[in-house]
């Protein structure tokens, strides 16, 4: 994207960078350079580019540009000939990759010294041993590292065949031109990695089984996801610039939605709630909502909102049944019975140990490996509760008691569950009756 630099520039002077002439050209490469960057190419290229132009300001046979990946990892150098003087069957040597070691290489030690550094006399420097460069017939040379505050991404200089002093002119340019390039390679990196996340967070909301929304700062929605579609039967153009609680709400709950979503943009804590959503044709389903505020600028103002909801509709039903068997299995409870009387006269004990158990399905005993570990929370003579993540699908249960070899397997029937807080995760009290025994 350089090669075509110097024809636009006046012809260099005998004494470059000396002169009015020679300042207003290097100045014209600098502009050039940053216009060509808008778009830039493969960092190679760029590199190569930038050091083609570095040593045609220079007046030096050769460009010199270094690609580093990171500690450990070789430099890729490459020696490129300047437009002037350079020659169709060879505009660019690729040398042999050089380790990082900054006593080895001029490149090696100015990446690693994080400072522009030049030489007027290969063959007599003392701080690293370059035996790269001379081969070619280099003998003096000047390279500015390519460093941004977290990593090296390499070096450009240029480099002549016969001893020179370069001047603090010379070093200025050249260290201008590495810190553009260093921006603009830093630039298309970050653009590429911003890309990446971008589409990777869009296959992600897609494929997301939750409802997802995204609202502006004012509660309008800018964006859904295709679980939202499918739950409430609205289309993404139906919903966008709506507001989330006047389109989804039942109306007793609309001051619930409000008083959730001013809450969620005053903190910087996740809100949740549970209400019931009204879809686009008149169904009513029970969900479980999470708003969190998306903040930005030094005054954290919020920006938008995340909404994110479960449809825990059939557990709700659930939990409903469970609670309808236990009110009318109350009645027949009988008091006196040896399985529902209490046989102690102190309070009841809780055993945070796991016991295993099996939901019944039909009229089948459980096999053995369809039992699991639930967390106690208390047993009597009478019955036993337990602590789980999902109600169970079924009113009867197996409970293994004891430890193999003396384990004693109980039938019992569930009688209430509730949702209950335990160690800061939501999860489901299950308490039931003992009916009788099971033979394994």
């Amino acid at each position: 994207p350089f090669e075509n630099v110097a024809d636009e520039l006046p012809p260099p002077q005998d004494e470059p960078g000396r002169d009015a002439g020679g300042a207003i050209a290097r100045q014209q490469a600098l502009v050039s350079l940053g216009r060509r960057a808008v778009v830039p190419p493969d960092v190679g290229v760029l590199l190569q580019d930038a050091a083609a132009l570095v040593a045609e300001m220079l007046q030096a046979e050769f460009g010199i540009a270094a690609q580093y990946r990171g500690p450990g990892q070789p430099i890729e150098t490459y020696l490129v000939r300047p437009q002037s003087i350079q020659r169709s069957d060879q505009p660019v040597i690729r040398c042999r990759p050089l380790p990082d070691d900054p006593r080895l290489s001029l490149c090696a030690f100015a990446i690693n010294t994080a400072l522009p550094t030049a030489v007027a006399d290969l063959a007599a420097e003392h701080r690293f041993d370059d035996r790269l460069l001379p081969k070619h017939g280099i003998v003096a040379a000047t390279v500015a590292p390519l460093k941004l505050i977290d990593r090296a991404l390499g070096a450009i200089g240029a480099g002549t065949t016969a001893r020179r002093t370069f001047d603090e002119e010379d070093l200025l340019f050249v260290e201008t031109v590495s810190h553009l390039v260093t921006a603009t390679i830093a630039r298309s990196q970050a653009e590429q990695y911003l890309a990446a996340e971008r589409r990777l967070s869009e296959g992600l909301f897609d494929v997301l089984e939750a409802i997802v929304l995204i609202l502006d700062h004012n509660g309008l929605v800018v964006r859904s996801n295709p679980a939202c579609h499918k739950a409430t039967g609205y289309s993404a153009d139906e919903l966008i610039g709506r507001r989330l609680e006047a389109t989804l709400a039942v109306p007793e709950e609309l001051h619930l939605f409000q008083h959730s979503l001013g809450k969620a943009l005053a903190t910087d804590t996740p809100v949740e709630f549970e209400s019931r959503l009204l879809t686009k044709h008149g169904q009513q389903r029970v969900v479980a909502w999470t708003l969190a505020a998306l903040r930005h600028g030094p005054e954290m103002i919020p920006s938008s909102v995340i909404v994110t909801g479960i449809d825990v509709t059939r557990e709700r039903q659930l939990e409903a049944r469970l609670q309808a068997v236990e009110k009318s299995s109350q009645p027949a409870a009988d008091p006196t019975s040896v399985m529902n009387l209490e046989r102690r006269r102190g309070m009841r004990r809780s055993y945070p140990y796991r016991q295993m158990i099996a939901p019944i399905i039909g009229n089948e005993l459980p096999a053995p490996e369809q039992f699991f570990p639930v967390l106690c929370n208390d047993i009597s003579a009478g019955g036993f509760s337990f602590l789980i993540h999902q109600p169970l699908a079924s009113q009867g249960l197996v409970i293994a008691l004891g430890v193999a070899p003396q384990i004693s397997y109980l039938t019992a029937k569930v009688v209430h569950v509730n949702r209950v807080d335990y160690q800061g995760r939501k999860m489901f009290l299950v308490g039931c009756c003992y009916t009788g025994r099971a033979n394994y």
